[in-house]
C-alpha cells in the first residue's frame, strides 16, 4: 500500500491513497510515502502527545543507590536505605569506612561486614597479630599458624612451646631399653634453680599394666602432691610441677617385665630472661 501527502498551493495538507484522483499538478504538489515512513510518522506524533501528557517525578532520575527506596514529594526526593547502608543516596556501605584492618577484605554481611583476615591476624577487624608482641623467648622465631595460634623456632639450647625451656637430663628406667628388673621400688628427686619449675616429658614408656607404675610427685612424695600415675604402653602427657623440685618413683611385682620408660627433664624459666 502507498499513500501520497498531497500539499495544495494554499499549504493545506491532504494524506490520500495512490491511485485516488487528484487536483492538476499545476494547482498541487504530490509526495509519494513509504508505508513504514507514514507509520513512523504517526508514531511521532502519538509519542509526542504522551510525553505533553506525562507526570514527571523526582525519583525518574533514580539516584539512590543499593536497592534503597526512592521517595519523593512535589519537588524533591529522599532515599530510604536498607538497613547498614548510610549517605543521601546510601552510596555509602558497611565497608565503606574500610573496618578491616592490617589489608583484611571486608564483606557485606547483611547490615554488619566481616572481615577475612590475612596469614597470622584474627580479631574482628584483623587488628590482631598472633606474633605480636613476639611470645617465643630467649631469641625464638615466632611462625603464625593460623588465628592467634603460632609456634616457636627456639635458639640452640632452648625448647619448650615458648622456648622457655633448658634440657637438664635424661631418666630412664634401669636397665632400659631392655627388660627391668621384678619387685623393684626407684625414687628419683630433681630439683632446678629456686623461682623456677620442673617439665617431664616422657619420650618411650611400656609397663605391665596391672601391677607396675610410675609416679610424679610434685615436689614431696605425698599422695596429696601427686602429679600423675602411670601403667600403660602410651606415652604420657607431659607433667609440670608448681615447684623446683620433682620427685619420680617406679614400682614393679614379681611376674611380667617391659622395657620401662625414658624421660627428659626440662627447667622451666618462668621469668623471662631476653625477650626479642
Amino acid at each position: 500500500m502507498e499513500f501520497i501527502l498531497q500539499i495544495s498551493q494554499n499549504g493545506k495538507r491532504k494524506m490520500m491513497l495512490a491511485g485516488q484522483k487528484h487536483v492538476h499538478p499545476k494547482q498541487d504538489v504530490l509526495l509519494p510515502i513509504e508505508t513504514t515512513a507514514f507509520v513512523y510518522l504517526l508514531v511521532s506524533v502519538i509519542a509526542s502527545i504522551a510525553i505533553k501528557n506525562y507526570i514527571y517525578t523526582p525519583c525518574d532520575n533514580n539516584q539512590c543507590q543499593n536497592g534503597a527506596l526512592c521517595i519523593y514529594s512535589v519537588k524533591d526526593y529522599s532515599c530510604r536505605c536498607l538497613a547498614g547502608y548510610k549517605g543521601s543516596h546510601c552510596e555509602r556501605t558497611p565497608c565503606s569506612s574500610g573496618p578491616c584492618r592490617n589489608a583484611g577484605t571486608c564483606s557485606i554481611s547483611g547490615s554488619s561486614y566481616s572481615c577475612a583476615c590475612k596469614h597470622g591476624y584474627y580479631g574482628t577487624q584483623c587488628e590482631s597479630y598472633a606474633c605480636s608482641p613476639n611470645p617465643c623467648r630467649n631469641g625464638g622465631a615466632c611462625n603464625p599458624t593460623g588465628g592467634s595460634s603460632y609456634n616457636c623456632a627456639c635458639t640452640n639450647g632452648w625448647y619448650g612451646t615458648i622456648c622457655n625451656q633448658i634440657f637438664r637430663q635424661r631418666l630412664t628406667s634401669p636397665g632400659f631399653p631392655v627388660e627391668y628388673a621384678v619387685n623393684m621400688h626407684m625414687t628419683w628427686k630433681i630439683a632446678v634453680g629456686i623461682g623456677n619449675i620442673v617439665a617431664l616429658r616422657f619420650t618411650d614408656f611400656k609397663l605391665e599394666s596391672c601391677c607396675d607404675y610410675v609416679k610424679v610427685y610434685d615436689g614431696v612424695e605425698s599422695e596429696a602432691n601427686i602429679l600423675g600415675s602411670f601403667n600403660t604402653a602410651k606415652v604420657p602427657p607431659e607433667v609440670f610441677t608448681t615447684g623446683n623440685v620433682i620427685v619420680i618413683t617406679m614400682t614393679t611385682d614379681h611376674s611380667i617385665q617391659y622395657k620401662g620408660f625414658s624421660a627428659d627433664i626440662y627447667e622451666t624459666i618462668l621469668k623471662a630472661l631476653l625477650y626479642i
